[in-house]
């Protein structure tokens, strides 16, 4: 076995000679949560990000698209683009934005 294993193991039988509840395997469980949860979340995200508000997207004032010095999915169609609203700071197609924009 190795050490992690072991470590675990006497983690638990400690766990319940004082009184603890858990069963080995929601122990362990119990241990990786807490792991998971004593990451720094500065590091960068990836995968989808939420979008601005509908009333913000919606209300048509300061919406103007600008080059991206990044290339990036369109949030409507999905397909790569250089362009970006300033407003909303979502990558959008020119023929892609008065869609976005009012639906």
């Amino acid at each position: 076995m190795n050490d992690l294993h072991m470590l675990a193991v006497a983690e638990w039988k400690l766990h319940v000679k004082v009184g603890g509840t858990f069963d080995q395997l929601a122990f362990r469980h119990y241990i990786v949560r807490c792991l998971m949860h004593s990451v720094n979340s500065s590091a960068p995200q990836t995968g989808p990000r939420l979008g601005p508000l509908d009333r913000v997207r919606k209300h048509g004032l300061n919406h103007h698209l600008a080059c991206n010095d990044k290339q990036a999915r369109c949030i409507l169609c999905m397909k790569n683009c250089r362009m970006k609203c300033t407003k909303c700071d979502m990558p959008l197609h020119m023929h892609c934005e008065l869609d976005y924009h009012t639906q």
